[in-house]
């Protein structure tokens, strides 16, 4: 280990020395178990209930991860950062990191929350119950790390299943895939994952691991989703309605959806197997939706809405060989899988009627 990476590690782990993290929950992800360790009741709280679905017995041991949150001052960091480049499509830089050996530290720019992680340590200190959701995304770029480390390929795509037979939207940004889910999940599926999939080809068939994040959806999906509804007071809702039914559409506030609040107990899983890939590449136009089985290999423009880069919270484990994604990767492993297209006009309540067909025939 360089020595830097071991000091920056050792100041980290010095703040939170003289700190009680006597704040403790265990999680199970799949086959991953993560255990958070936080010097804060209300993050411990808020971290309850935000993962209920996923909690086992504190004690339970052999955990893969710990992760440890200290809630705290943004602490100094002494040597240089460099910006992460912003993804294609966006202008703003939200995320410095320097790699440093084995690790990598990475600090928000707009929360000044940091994070260190190597093969041993998974810190989070700073401002953390007031930030509490990038905590949870790191908590669950963990489990990104374990499935990948397995040897699975990171997809851009949203998730539902239904009797183990599972639907993968995917889509570029922007096109709908939380808000299809969702009408799904109004005809009895189960949800899976909202913008992450880990999928795996085994003798068993095209598997497929979600991420344990809640829905973040606009107004717009709310307001056109009866279960959805109780998301919103009667003043938002009021509010909301007023914008019209077109323009309220391009409103960028972002709520939660509580899988088990809106739909019901266990209806959010995250493991199934893929029965077909739909991608979204429909617009705001006077069209019914189009749903068209289509070959990945002829329409390779497709393709690059489901390949998703890990980002900087992913760094290989000790002995894997790291992640290296190419498209013919990718093209091979959806050969067992049936791929559509869902062009035409954007139409979320026929497409959904169209897409679960899909999965109950």
């Amino acid at each position: 280990m360089c020595i830097i990476d071991d000091q920056i590690r050792q100041s980290l782990k010095n703040i939170q020395k003289h700190t009680d993290m006597d704040q403790e929950l265990m999680l199970s992800f799949d086959d991953c178990r993560i255990k958070v360790q936080t010097n804060s009741s209300r993050l411990k709280n808020n971290l309850l209930r935000y993962f209920n679905q996923f909690i086992i017995d504190p004690d339970t041991p052999d955990s893969h991860f710990t992760v440890k949150a200290l809630d705290s001052q943004p602490p100094r960091i002494k040597i240089q950062l460099k910006d992460k480049a912003p993804e294609k499509g966006k202008k703003k830089i939200k995320e410095q990191y320097a790699d440093l050996g084995s690790g990598r530290i990475i600090r928000k720019k707009l929360t000044n929350l940091c994070f260190y992680f190597d093969n041993q340590e998974n810190l989070v200190v700073g401002p953390c119950t007031a930030n509490e959701n990038q905590v949870i995304n790191f908590i669950n770029n963990r489990f990104i790390q374990w499935k990948l480390d397995q040897g699975c390929l990171l997809c851009h795509a949203a998730a539902v299943t239904s009797e183990n037979q599972a639907l993968i939207i995917a889509g570029f940004s922007g096109m709908g895939k939380s808000t299809l889910a969702l009408h799904l999940m109004n005809k009895g599926t189960t949800f899976i994952s909202n913008d992450r999939l880990m999928i795996e080809n085994k003798p068993s068939g095209l598997k497929i691991y979600g991420v344990a994040k809640l829905p973040r959806v606009n107004p717009g999906t709310i307001l056109n989703n009866p279960s959805l509804l109780k998301i919103l007071n009667k003043e938002e809702e009021k509010r909301f309605r007023k914008i019209g039914a077109q323009k309220i559409w391009s409103v960028e506030h972002k709520y939660d959806v509580c899988i088990d609040e809106c739909f019901g107990q266990a209806r959010f899983k995250l493991a199934s197997y893929a029965k077909a890939l739909v991608i979204l590449n429909w617009h705001r136009i006077p069209k019914t939706p189009e749903l068209r089985k289509v070959d990945l290999t002829q329409r390779l423009d497709l393709l690059d809405a489901v390949i998703k880069s890990p980002g900087l919270f992913y760094l290989p484990s000790a002995g894997k060989p790291g992640l290296v994604q190419n498209k013919h990767d990718y093209l091979n492993l959806f050969e067992c899988c049936d791929v559509y297209e869902l062009s035409g006009g954007i139409g979320f309540l026929e497409a959904a009627e169209k897409c679960h067909k899909l999965i109950s025939a």
